[in-house]
């Protein structure tokens, strides 16, 4: 269950997209491909994983959904730009159709865009949707090991932050 293509592009257009294993565009030597996967609904379940990291700077990795985007705890996707490499984080794109008032993105996995050593900076990371739900179990990084730290958007079209809302406090 797996799909790669080694600092490539990866394309997927479908109805529903259950994903249960391994996709990657990363690349050791240079920079991490691009992946876009645009669905109805579109569910990473746990123990999957996106990979666009690269040696040279992150890739791209764009989630589109009409209506629904979910990302269990302990799934992971990645843009990270290589930690003895150098370059950029790279961007993540996880949006679920804001035109569409039923739709959610809900993050419990991983969202990774670091950048690399030297003074890589760190990536950009976006989840959008109607209702954006993060839950406790997610874990999110644009951080740099030399660098600026990145960016991380959160774009629902209303968000409560409390120990019941949307991200619940610690």
């Amino acid at each position: 269950n797996s799909i790669q293509n080694v600092g490539g592009k990866v394309r997927l257009t479908a109805g529903t997209v259950s994903q249960s294993g391994s996709i990657s565009v990363g690349s050791a030597t240079g920079r991490g491909g691009d992946l876009s996967i645009s669905a109805k609904d579109i569910t990473l379940a746990a123990g999957s994983s996106i990979d666009a990291s690269g040696g040279k700077g992150g890739g791209s990795v764009r989630l589109a959904a009409s209506e629904r985007i979910e990302l269990a705890a302990g799934s992971a996707v990645s843009a990270d730009a290589g930690p003895s490499g150098v370059g950029d984080g790279g961007s993540i794109v996880i949006i679920a159709d804001l035109a569409n008032t039923a739709s959610s993105t809900r993050v419990g996995g991983a969202l990774s865009a670091r950048g690399g050593g030297g003074d890589g900076k760190g990536g950009f990371i976006e989840t959008s949707g109607t209702r954006v739900d993060i839950a406790d179990s997610a874990a999110v990084s644009t951080r740099s090991l030399g660098g600026n730290a990145g960016q991380y958007l959160i774009d629902p079209n209303d968000f409560e932050v409390s120990s019941t809302g949307n991200i619940s406090g610690a």
